[in-house]
């Protein structure tokens, strides 16, 4: 017979916090290789963290970067900074969120770019025609910014390749709401996927279509429409910007967008402005799908035929929270 008394009461979430801070979950029979590799992971940010707290210790030349602030911050009432634990957590965030979600990015524009010779022309004329090699060797951000259609191959490759495709979930307020004729209870977790949204035809004419012309207004009537049913008007460009969600929305919205834009708009252009870019052209190395499994039919299963990615055009990318990729696969040549 079991004793009542021996049982402690403890929430559910100080049990699963103890399991899951445990390193429990890192051994292979157990958490397997998700697990594993996300342990890598933490250490890996962790020894990143380590490397940089020893320069600034050793009184080199400071680099005033995001690092730098939170190692000299201090509590404004404590006076304290922050701690070891609390730096690794920093340290692990910043290199998920600002070297995959970028990187993402820049594969898709270069995809994009090289399956539209046109778009690639275009841009490529602005960023040489911009700055000389001297001047783009000391150019900054914000002046990479000031190029209109620099910045709308950006946004399209965003638009159409979300870092983060799937829902970020919120839960719904006191009282609920009503949304399409159905109401949602209040304490409900809902979410729409930024990979949808940009689909959305009321909001992205021509959703499937690389245009990032539609980021621009045109003043001229005769531009208003240089693509079909893909607007340039004023008012189409602001409800695209509305329902651009690459960074989510509101309060919640990424911190790290302004660094973000600085990053790609300094590597597309620098890239651009110093190399000729083509798809590659080994055989063996097209298949920018390769090594990613095949579309499974969800009425006959496994046993369907291979269908492989439906559209051609289209980069594609596996929800990983942050999306997955493979490619494209690209040659550089450096120009004279």
């Amino acid at each position: 017979m079991i004793d009542n008394q021996q049982f402690a009461s403890l929430p559910l979430k100080a049990i699963s916090r103890r399991v899951l801070s445990s390193g429990v979950l890192s051994l292979p029979i157990i958490g397997g290789d998700m697990a594993t590799d996300d342990k890598r992971f933490f250490q890996y940010a962790e020894g990143i963290l380590g490397e940089r707290i020893e320069a600034e210790g050793k009184g080199a030349e400071t680099r005033h970067d995001i690092m730098h602030h939170l190692l000299q911050a201090t509590d404004p009432v404590t006076g304290k900074g922050f701690s070891r634990e609390q730096l690794n957590v920093e340290s692990s965030l910043l290199i998920a969120a600002g070297a995959d979600t970028t990187s993402v990015t820049l594969a898709a524009a270069f995809f994009y770019l090289l399956h539209n010779p046109s778009v690639m022309d275009k841009l490529v004329d602005e960023v040489r025609s911009a700055y000389t090699t001297e001047e783009m060797d000391r150019v900054t951000p914000a002046k990479l910014i000031s190029l209109p259609y620099l910045r709308a191959v950006i946004d399209e490759a965003l638009r159409l390749s979300p870092p983060v495709p799937s829902l970020l979930p919120r839960e719904m307020l006191k009282g609920g709401i009503a949304i399409d004729g159905h109401y949602i209870p209040e304490g409900t977790i809902v979410g729409v996927s930024a990979y949808a949204i940009h689909r959305n035809p009321e909001y992205f004419p021509e959703a499937d279509t690389f245009y990032p012309e539609r980021w621009i207004v045109s003043e001229s009537d005769t531009e208003k429409y240089s693509s079909p049913n893909i607007p340039r008007t004023r008012q189409a460009v602001s409800i695209a910007r509305q329902a651009f969600s690459s960074f989510s929305q509101g309060a919640r919205g990424c911190i790290g967008r302004q660094l973000a834009y600085y990053e790609l708009h300094t590597a597309l252009a620098m890239t651009l402005h110093r190399f000729d870019i083509r798809l590659s052209q080994t055989e063996d190395s097209t298949d920018w799908r390769e090594g990613f499994p095949d579309v499974i039919d969800p009425v006959k299963g496994k046993d369907s035929e291979k269908q492989g990615w439906r559209r051609e055009e289209e980069f594609q990318l596996y929800d990983r929270f942050l999306s997955d990729r493979n490619g494209p696969m690209v040659e550089f040549r450096e120009r004279v």
